[in-house]
């Protein structure tokens, strides 16, 4: 569910200080996972949207690759600078989430 991967998007993030550097570099990546989910996030955010609903639609196609980010990337990685860039990525993931919307705060 979509809203479980956001909700880890959220925690990892939850401490960050909005202010800190958030560049990351996709050739940091390591494992298929992490090129995927960026594979996908680059295709959103290089979209036009017609409509709010299309762009929602858009990033709940994440949900899959998000998953699978999660469950194979280990995002505190003990590389500090793979760690970093890790989690800079996640950081500009949920930062193009938050244009939609908090979804952790939705109540199902």
């Amino acid at each position: 569910m979509l809203f479980s991967a956001f909700k880890r998007l959220a925690n990892i993030n939850k401490d960050r200080n909005p202010n800190q550097t958030s560049e990351f570099s996709a050739n940091l990546f390591k494992e298929p996972q992490e090129h995927a989910l960026f594979k996908a996030f680059n295709a959103l955010k290089t979209s036009a949207f017609e409509s709010l609903d299309s762009k929602i639609e858009a990033y709940f196609s994440l949900h899959a690759p998000l998953e699978e980010y999660f469950k194979s990337v280990l995002v505190m990685d003990k590389d500090l600078e793979i760690q970093k860039n890790r989690k800079n990525f996640l950081w500009n993931v949920y930062q193009s989430f938050l244009e939609i919307g908090d979804i952790k705060e939705i109540a199902i």
